[in-house]
Formats: structure tokens, C-alpha cells, sequence
């Protein structure tokens, strides 16, 4: 039986030996045997990061400027330490929306954590000297204190305390009086000259005729003009929180009084020509006169105001 069988399977027919020789002659598709291979790996190969992935996060050895690493000073908290050395170099920076790095670069040289970093740069945030962009081309930027926010906060908890009209008065009394003292030893003329250009503006109008808010509105820039120009950027600030205050409505209606009205007109007169003239002596004597009439005229102690009103919501 083994005999016939071996002897059968080495039989083959004509047919058969013809269609193995085919095969054999048939070419072969180098290009599709190439891509089949190149398939195949592609499935157990892992995919290839692109250059453009590479780029949207680019690490550097060091920030855009120049910030120092925590000093790991005792009782200071590493965030305290990490908010102190961004503001520094904020403030160092040369004007606003100045790059001042990736997150990756000023972890590294500030050598905290993420999360110790995260909250540095919130509170920087919130004491608006820092802007952060998302995206290709972001990171952490400068950004210039504004006058006008802090002037805004403090005045919100100065009315939380109460602060009354004569206590304002008392501190915005001898800063005006410095003020008109250095406006009027400025040898340039045409700043001299802008309190009269100011009040020229506001029109010959009979005060006592024109509308509360209007007085109103004229007193409080006359006053803004004179820290302004008085080239005292501390005078300038604390002038302007103490007037952010009196806008409020309990603290304006002392200055509707007529006989009030009629003396600020006359003060804005005199000062504005004392310092035009260069005469600091009578501008410092006229707004100490002032100051101190008016003070006669404000209500003694706080100002009651309620939750709604002190936190200026």
C-alpha cells in the first residue's frame, strides 16, 4: 500500500509541471512587495513625534529676562520668595508686554515646583503686572502698573472705613499746597499756564446756575489737573484716591452748599493766577487759606455707609 502511494504522489500530469514553470517565469512587483513591507511596519512601528509638535513647547535654557531664583529666605514662603523675584524683574523690564518667558523657563530660574509657580503668578496677576498668552507664541509678559487700579483699591478700603470729608480734607489740604509750590517754580510757562487754560475751558457760566454734577465734576478736575502737573507722581497718587472717595454721593453733597460754590470759584482763580505769575509763596498761602476754610465747612468723624456702599459694589 505505501508503495502505491509513495508512487502516486511523485505522479504528476502535464498540467501541473506546466503551471509550476509559470509561476516560476512570472515577475515579480519589487514596488507593491515594498509597500506591503512598509505597511506591515508601519503597524508595529510607534508614531513619529512631527517638527511642529516639537515647537509649540520650546524649553530654553533661560527666561527672555533676567529672573533670580528664590533666596530661601526664612519665615518667607517659596510662593512670597518666587511672587517677590518675578515683580522685581517685571519691574526691571523696559516697558510693557515684554516677554519674559515660558512657564518651563522660569520655573527653571526661579527653581521652584509648577504649582509654587502657578500661584506666584496669579497673585501677580490680580496686582495686574503680569499677562499670560496661551498657545504658539505665548508665555508670560510684562505689563505696567496702573495708577488708576491702585488708586481704586485703596480708595474702596478707605471707604470701608469710614473715611470722613474732613479727614480727606486734611490730607489733600498740604499736598495741594506742595503741588501749586512746584507748579509755580516750573520755568516752563505752558504748564504753568494750564490751570487758567482749564478753568477758560469750563466757561464765565455762573456756578450756582449750572447743574450739581457739573460743579461737581469741575472741582474734582481742577484738582486732578493741579497733582498731575505737579510732576510728583506720590502727590499725584494719594490726590487721586482721596478724590475717588468723594465721589461718592454722601461725601459730594457737603459741596453743593452756595457759599462753598462761590469760594472754590474764587480759589481756582486766584491759585491758577499765583502760579501762572510764578508767585509760589501766594500759590502755597492761597491753598492753605482754602484748605482751611473748607475744613470749617466738612462734617466731623466717619461717614456711616452701609456693606453695599463701603465695598463700592
Amino acid at each position: 500500500m505505501k508503495t502505491v502511494e509513495s508512487a502516486t504522489r511523485r505522479r504528476r500530469s502535464p498540467g501541473d509541471a506546466a503551471a509550476a514553470k509559470a509561476v516560476a517565469r512570472r515577475p515579480v512587483d519589487k514596488a507593491a512587495d515594498g509597500k506591503t513591507k512598509a505597511a506591515k511596519t508601519a503597524k508595529t512601528r510607534p508614531p513619529r513625534k512631527k517638527a511642529a509638535d516639537k515647537a509649540v513647547h520650546p524649553v530654553a535654557a533661560a527666561p527672555a529676562l533676567p529672573v533670580r531664583a528664590v533666596d530661601g529666605r526664612a519665615g518667607v514662603s517659596l510662593v512670597q520668595q518666587a511672587v517677590d523675584a518675578l515683580r522685581r524683574a517685571v519691574l526691571d523690564a523696559p516697558g510693557p508686554a515684554v516677554f519674559l518667558g515660558s512657564e518651563e523657563q522660569l520655573i527653571a530660574a526661579l527653581g521652584v515646583s509648577r504649582p509654587t509657580f502657578r500661584q506666584a503668578a496669579k497673585l501677580l496677576r490680580h496686582e495686574n503686572l503680569l499677562t499670560i498668552k496661551r498657545g504658539m507664541g505665548g508665555g508670560f509678559f510684562t505689563r505696567s502698573p496702573s495708577a488708576d487700579a491702585v488708586s481704586r483699591m485703596a480708595a474702596i478700603f478707605l471707604n470701608a472705613q469710614g473715611t470722613g470729608m474732613r479727614q480727606i480734607n486734611d490730607v489733600v489740604g498740604p499736598l495741594q499746597a506742595e503741588a501749586a509750590r512746584l507748579i509755580a517754580t516750573n520755568p516752563d510757562r505752558a504748564v504753568r499756564s494750564r490751570l487758567a487754560e482749564f478753568i477758560a475751558e469750563q466757561g464765565n457760566d455762573d456756578p450756582l446756575a449750572v447743574g450739581a454734577s457739573r460743579r461737581v465734576r469741575s472741582m474734582l478736575g481742577f484738582e486732578r489737573l493741579l497733582a498731575e502737573i505737579s510732576g510728583n507722581p506720590a502727590i499725584a497718587l494719594v490726590i487721586n484716591v482721596m478724590l475717588d472717595l468723594v465721589r461718592d454721593a454722601r461725601r459730594v453733597q457737603p459741596l453743593q452748599r452756595p457759599d462753598l460754590i462761590v469760594s472754590y470759584g474764587q480759589f481756582q482763580s486766584r491759585l491758577a493766577q499765583a502760579v501762572l505769575e510764578g508767585d509760589a509763596e501766594m500759590a502755597v498761602l492761597i491753598c492753605n487759606r482754602h484748605a482751611e476754610e473748607v475744613r470749617r465747612w466738612m462734617p466731623e468723624g466717619k461717614l456711616e455707609l452701609s456693606m453695599v456702599e463701603r465695598t463700592g459694589a
